[in-house]
């Protein structure tokens, strides 16, 4: 959870820095390191991601880490699991602090899958709705 704290911290310092950083690239990448931190098994870090974590309680959060679980299994029951997942493009909406991050899963049987990811920024984090 530190790690991705501290890059999320990292990221969101270069957005102040908006001469030389592009917010939608900010936005991308983010979400793909929420969905790489579910890859490596991380659910925690992805649940933080969660902007319907934010507040919850325990028990919820248990059950968002057995949903994304579920939704690995899936992944690799389906289609052979993920083996990696690249960045598209994302749109922001700065006056709703709200963009769509576009991934691109690729599976491990050779198919792939433009991904929309919903995010929602709260106190400069940027997080999956």
């Amino acid at each position: 959870m530190y790690r991705l704290f501290f890059t999320l911290l990292v990221l969101a310092t270069l957005v102040s820095c908006r001469e030389s950083v592009d917010e939608a690239q900010v936005v991308a990448q983010t979400a793909q390191l929420y969905y790489e931190s579910l890859l490596q098994g991380r659910y925690d870090e992805f649940v933080g991601g969660l902007d319907s974590h934010v507040g919850a309680s325990k028990a919820y959060d248990e059950q968002l880490v057995a949903n994304a679980k579920m939704f690995l299994e899936q992944q690799r029951t389906l289609k052979g699991g993920i083996n990696s997942i690249a960045v598209v493009d994302a749109q922001i909406d700065k006056k709703r602090h709200t963009a769509d991050a576009f991934l691109v899963f690729t599976y491990g049987d050779g198919s792939s899958e433009q991904v929309l990811v919903p995010m929602v920024e709260r106190d400069g984090v940027w997080l999956m709705r």
